[in-house]
């Protein structure tokens, strides 16, 4: 395998662990939610930032550096293009997102003493955070699938 064809293979992985870690906890969010387990709050929010920390934001960096590596190692490929452009793009705002929902999830950590009104609007936001997070995520994953306008 070349290593364009590696790098490639750690570009959608990443890809793959960024949106599969983001569906999952959106479903065990949307469940706490549901079951009106604000007592569940804290924990959630503690678990939220250690697969942030550890899961999400390693994937992070190697979808954005990865794909900065594919454009520029590639002759057909170039900053230029739409679909890089859009892609960079949704990049960014994915990550306003995930430093949100991260900024959500600290407070979420902390609402074990909050009054239920409080707990219900963190929940609240974060699962509006979460689910744009998801649509721009599937955004992506479609312009870098299907490549529009190149």
């Amino acid at each position: 395998m070349s290593q364009t064809n590696w790098v490639q293979l750690i570009h959608m992985l990443s890809a793959f662990i960024w949106i599969a870690s983001s569906v999952v906890l959106g479903i065990v969010g949307l469940s706490i939610q549901v079951g009106r387990r604000s007592r569940a709050l804290p924990r959630f929010g503690r678990l939220l930032l250690n697969v942030s920390r550890g899961l999400i934001a390693p994937a992070m960096a190697l979808v954005v550096g990865s794909g900065v590596w594919l454009v520029l190692d590639s002759s057909e490929w170039t900053f230029s293009q739409a679909w890089v452009i859009v892609g960079l793009l949704l990049f960014v705002i994915a990550a306003l997102g995930a430093i949100h929902l991260t900024r959500v999830a600290m407070r979420m950590r902390q609402a074990a003493a909050s009054p239920a009104t409080v707990t219900a609007r963190l929940q609240r936001l974060w699962l509006l955070g979460q689910a744009s997070l998801i649509v721009t995520l599937v955004a992506a994953f479609l312009d870098m699938a299907l490549k529009p306008g190149s």
